[in-house]
């Protein structure tokens, strides 16, 4: 049985995202549902696959950017982060909510659910709504040094204490990206696939859920949490349905556009156009690769994507999250929000308003 709640209905949606966001960010539910060709095409034909859940997307970069830095930095602050925790929900964050990055694999159930609300996010009751967790009603185990556990489906990161009863001082919440909390004989808990910290075999489907085995870590995701809710295995590989048809492929390598603005990768035997522009990332060429994000396949043009690898950091008074390589920076006040803190290497957080 899945371990998620059952999709999250279109009126649903429009309720968490009928929330007014400081600033102007989110003026009402009409303006955050997705107008593209395929919502026209649902309107006329609601039985094509796909139309039973809108996307949460907008096609306006201003707007999007604007949700993607409201979610991200009300997260970090309100439940702490791991290391580069804020440039990680910044991509998967606009996967989610910009409509121009690969709309047919836009975030669907619990996963469009916690994302309207963390883009919604004026308190920390509200990222504790969106999250499940309050890291106040979370205890940790007294350990020499620091070492990540779960709650429930919540990667925390505990600190050296000497003394059990300390709060979490960093969280991950796992569902965001499709995945769940697995906890490590070595106190190294992963946000990970169905199979765990023990995976093996080829990739495959296990339901709705990829299986991607990477030095026994299992690092798919559940598909009923984006596209069209179901898994593909296909020729040695495996992926997520689109949410909508497209042309017909095999797996091979990523196809980019001769400005690099856009990568063509196959998913699930149909191909998807991911647009890298965001941020102003570039198409990746390589292999498609099983299991990856649409951000997997864009780059900040560098010789790898890790070009900022240290992480997140207070940087001129505005706290810089890491994504895919490009630098991003955000003014904490701008959503309401304390000033940047420090909280280790690699790990830094707006503070609670």
């Amino acid at each position: 049985m899945s371990r998620f709640r059952s999709w999250t209905t279109p009126a649903k949606l429009a309720q968490l995202l009928g929330f007014a966001l400081a600033g102007g960010a989110v003026a009402g539910c009409t303006d955050l549902l997705h107008n593209t060709d395929f919502a026209n095409e649902c309107a006329s034909d609601p039985t094509l696959r796909g139309c039973d859940v809108r996307p949460i997307t907008t096609d306006d970069p201003d707007e999007a950017l604007r949700r993607a830095t409201r979610a991200c930095a009300w997260l970090g602050a309100c439940n702490g982060t791991l290391k580069g925790g804020t440039g990680a929900c910044f991509g998967r964050a606009l996967a989610a909510l910009d409509g121009r990055v690969a709309p047919p694999l836009g975030a669907r159930g619990q996963a469009a659910e916690k994302w309207a609300l963390l883009a919604a996010a004026t308190s920390c009751d509200a990222v504790t709504r969106a999250t499940g967790l309050a890291p106040s009603s979370v205890s940790c185990g007294a350990s020499s040094a620091e070492y990540t556990g779960c709650a429930g489906d919540v990667r925390i990161l505990c600190p050296a204490a000497t003394v059990a009863g300390t709060a979490p001082v960093g969280a991950e919440p796992c569902p965001l990206a499709g995945q769940m909390c697995s906890p490590s004989t070595t106190a190294d808990a992963q946000c990970t696939g169905i199979a765990g910290l023990t995976c093996s075999g080829p990739p495959r489907c296990d339901g709705s859920r990829m299986v991607v085995c990477e030095s026994g870590r299992d690092v798919g995701r559940d598909c009923a949490l984006e596209g069209d809710g179901t898994c593909v295995a296909l020729n040695g590989t495996v992926g997520c349905l689109p949410r909508a048809g497209g042309t017909a492929c095999s797996p091979s390598d990523v196809a980019c556009s001769a400005d690099g603005r856009y990568a063509d990768v196959c998913s699930a035997g149909e191909i998807v156009r991911v647009d890298c522009s965001p941020l102003g990332l570039k198409c990746r060429p390589g292999p498609a690769k099983a299991g990856a994000t649409p951000f997997d396949y864009c780059t900040s043009g560098s010789e790898t994507i890790d070009a900022c690898a240290d992480g997140d950091r207070c940087e001129n008074g505005k706290l810089t999250a890491c994504v895919h390589g490009a630098s991003v920076s955000i003014s904490c006040g701008d959503v309401g929000l304390g000033a940047c803190r420090s909280d280790g290497p690699g790990r830094a957080a707006c503070s609670p308003p």
